[in-house]
């Protein structure tokens, strides 16, 4: 005969310390209910602990840690925020770096670091569902034109306004 073993954690409504398990509180991990405040301040606790206790130390560790994981990983930071950002990897971003042949879309300028640029008609903010991706610009390109509401018969009158003061 099996020996069942209950999981009491399965059929409490609360952590020990009277925080719900429920919502955004709740989190799994090892197949057990975890409560996110109690390991919040778990966090805390250790962190102050170990920076007040030696903060050169503290402070040589995280750079290390910081300097030992760019190292195995360097793209990892810009593959995580263009993922979060625009939903797309970093190959997303070189194939459409490469389809541009390294320009800017607009200026057509090279040589220059490149940022995504979306409507934001579709996705207002900073973050997008990924589909409204237009291309990539460089930075002056895509402060120009964010500064005219992304609106092409500002950007025609613009354009033709400096045709016009150009003639004379």
């Amino acid at each position: 005969m099996a020996i069942v073993h209950r999981n009491f954690n399965g059929t409490k409504t609360e952590c020990k310390h009277g925080h719900p398990f429920s919502g955004e509180n709740l989190y799994y991990r090892d197949g057990r209910r975890r409560c996110r405040a109690c390991y919040r301040e778990t966090v805390k606790r250790t962190y102050w602990r170990y920076k007040m206790n030696d903060p050169e130390k503290y402070r040589s560790k995280r750079l290390e840690w910081n300097h030992n994981g760019k190292a195995r990983n360097p793209g990892r930071d810009r593959n995580r925020a263009l993922k979060y950002h625009y939903g797309m990897t970093l190959a997303g971003y070189k194939d459409l770096f490469l389809s541009q042949n390294g320009a800017c879309a607009i200026c057509g300028r090279t040589g220059l670091k490149l940022v995504v640029d979306h409507d934001h008609s579709c996705c207002p903010g900073e973050i997008t569902c990924g589909k409204c991706i237009r291309g990539l610009l460089c930075s002056k390109c895509n402060t120009a034109v964010g500064r005219f509401d992304e609106n092409p018969k500002r950007l025609e009158r613009a354009a033709e306004y400096l045709r016009g003061k150009a003639a004379q």
